[in-house]
């Protein structure tokens, strides 16, 4: 059985959508799949459909974003979407929201303007990131 439990998408801060991960996945010949973006749930419905379409086993997945003496990454699998989950969510997002453009802010006062929202959705450090790249205003991500 070949399985990748670690998979992001555009919901966070990978480069395919959910069907697009779907159709990796089948291109690699995985049997079985977790979609596990960062503090977001709002590509498991549809890689869900995907999957099924694809005879991939989906599993539902989340990387939640945790902060005690450092930034810890917890992964959870095989839950379902409740309102109380998603309530929680929604205030990580809001809080995410605030501080890319505290950074996109920054950024515009150092001269620095990469073509990028950084109030949409999905955004995260690492799109921010490749943007810099994108850009030519940094080599890599680091």
């Amino acid at each position: 059985m070949r399985a990748d439990l670690h998979i992001h998408t555009t919901c966070s801060d990978g480069r395919l959508t959910p069907r697009e991960a779907v159709e990796w996945a089948k291109t690699h010949a995985l049997d079985v799949i977790a979609i596990t973006d960062h503090d977001a749930v709002g590509g498991l419905e549809e890689g869900a459909a995907a999957a099924k379409e694809a005879g991939i086993r989906f599993v539902n997945g989340i990387e939640l974003s945790c902060y005690s003496v450092c930034e810890v990454h917890i992964l959870g699998y095989g839950f379902e979407a409740s309102d109380l989950l998603i309530s929680a969510l929604d205030e990580v997002k809001a809080m995410r929201r605030a501080r890319n453009e505290a950074i996109g802010q920054k950024l515009f006062d150092l001269g620095v303007r990469p073509d990028m929202d950084f109030s949409a959705d999905g955004v995260g450090r690492l799109n921010i990131a490749r943007k810099l790249i994108e850009g030519g205003y940094a080599r890599d991500v680091s």
